[in-house]
């Protein structure tokens, strides 16, 4: 088996050309497509067409590569992308927590909305006090939420593309297969809903968090 390795592209459009921002986008995941150190690559792009007020992401690609092969290929997506645009890539370790049934086929968009979002330890925490948080009691009690999510991964920052790319400790994702849950999982379930937000404040600094609302697609996913 192939070790692998997986990378999370943060596209931001920096208030640029839109329809110039897509074209690189098509063009980075044209790139991708034909590379065969990539065994699965995910577009993420804003629900709806447009990234909600106060996003900064454009799009959010992920990457499943060869692990020989990541940092060519992190160079090779940051090359793509210019003025409009910024491209931050990490390598981030995936600890899959709970993951859904794929009953849809390649390039179709997958069923529900995605929330996908930096996050960051608060000062004084220790990167491994952070970690194994994150991965135990906060993800126990995000799973024991009743509004359902349908697929939840954590995704542990160990390497950056460039200095100039955010600090950041973790990227999350959230799948809701009800389009409807995010929006509502407070009137639904507000004691549960705020145990995990009063428990990311404990051990989060959610003030440097960045997020997208998207809809994901799956464009490759070989056996790995």
């Amino acid at each position: 088996m192939t070790e692998t390795a997986k990378l999370i592209a943060l596209v931001r459009s920096l208030g640029g050309d839109v329809s110039a921002v897509d074209s690189r986008l098509d063009a980075a995941v044209a790139k991708l497509l034909a590379d065969r150190a990539v065994a699965r690559l995910v577009v993420n792009r804003p629900l709806g067409g447009a990234a909600e007020p106060g996003s900064p992401f454009h799009a959010v690609l992920e990457v499943v590569a060869a692990a020989d092969a990541s940092v060519r290929l992190a160079g090779e997506i940051a090359a793509v992308f210019e003025v409009p645009c910024r491209c931050e890539i990490y390598t981030v370790r995936e600890q899959v927590q709970r993951n859904y049934e794929r009953t849809w086929g390649t390039c179709e968009a997958s069923p529900g909305v995605k929330l996908i979002a930096t996050v960051s330890r608060k000062p004084g925490l220790t990167l491994a006090a952070f970690k194994s948080h994150w991965s135990g009691v906060h993800a126990d009690i995000a799973l024991a939420n009743p509004v359902r999510m349908w697929r939840y991964v954590q995704n542990v920052v160990i390497a950056r593309s460039d200095g100039a790319s955010p600090d950041v400790d973790g990227i999350v994702e959230m799948h809701y297969r009800d389009p409807e849950a995010l929006k509502t999982r407070m009137q639904v379930a507000p004691v549960e809903t705020m145990r995990g937000i009063e428990d990311a404040q404990a051990f989060m600094n959610l003030a440097n968090a960045e997020s997208i609302i998207s809809v994901e697609t799956i464009l490759k996913d070989e056996p790995q």
